[in-house]
């Protein structure tokens, strides 16, 4: 019986020393092993990453330039689709998706609007994570007032139609230095991100009331850390 005991013993021993050999894994590296593992996620990163190559290449992938108008060349098919009644519409590899409705190269603008594309797509989420981040973990650190009063300010955010905030902010900017600024794109990424922020900032709201009653948190104030390394330093990346 002694032997049988001795061998389970043993081995927790041998886990118990093989934890406690191993380095320390930080928040962030076991984020990025967590989303290493999930192929979903990589396979999604991989496809992101050959857009971004095309951005940046684009000009060597294109014969002509995307806003260029070609005259007597609208309406052009694919070049592998032949118009036998109407040459001038028959497909050429000069224009190889074909042309648009007044003239301009299907192919370059495909591919030049990779640009816009990842640009809409990136810049006004980067901003709407900042904002909704940081009123979220203020909102949920302080709590109260500060919280109340967020919390309210979002919801009327939240209630405001987006669509019709678009309008109106396009409408009434268009005209001005700021509407003119990047084709009109500075006011697109702004009102995109001061409607989007509500779902990100009431996210990390939930996730930092949550985690500053944790035991780590309690122990971080009652050896004098400071708020702000609190916020930043443990819930931030924790939450």
């Amino acid at each position: 019986m002694a032997t049988t005991i001795s061998k389970p013993v043993a081995s927790v021993d041998s886990v118990e020393q093989a934890f406690a050999t191993r380095a320390p894994r930080s928040l962030w590296s076991d984020a990025r092993r967590r989303l290493l593992r999930n192929k979903a996620a990589v396979a999604a990163l991989a496809y992101i990453g050959i857009l971004i190559v095309i951005a940046i290449i684009a000009p060597l992938l294109t014969p002509h330039n995307p806003i260029e108008i070609y005259p007597g060349q609208t309406y052009r098919q694919a070049a592998w689709v032949e118009s036998p009644n109407q040459p001038t519409k028959s497909g050429t590899w000069t224009y190889p998706l074909g042309t648009d409705a007044v003239g301009r190269d299907v192919w370059s603008r495909l591919v030049f609007g990779t640009r816009t594309s990842l640009v809409v797509g990136f810049v006004p989420m980067t901003f709407t994570l900042l904002l909704g981040t940081v009123i979220g973990l203020v909102a949920g650190f302080f709590g109260g007032a500060v919280d109340a009063f967020l919390m309210r300010f979002a919801e009327i955010v939240y209630s405001f139609p987006a669509f019709l905030f678009f309008i109106i902010v396009m409408t009434a900017l268009k005209d001005t230095p700021i509407g003119k600024f990047w084709n009109g794109f500075l006011i697109l990424f702004g009102a995109l991100s001061l409607v989007g922020w509500v779902g990100v900032a009431r996210l990390v709201r939930g996730q930092v009331l949550s985690l500053k009653e944790k035991e780590f948190i309690e122990a971080a104030r009652a050896v004098g850390v400071r708020q702000h390394n609190i916020l930043f330093k443990h819930l931030l990346p924790n939450s």
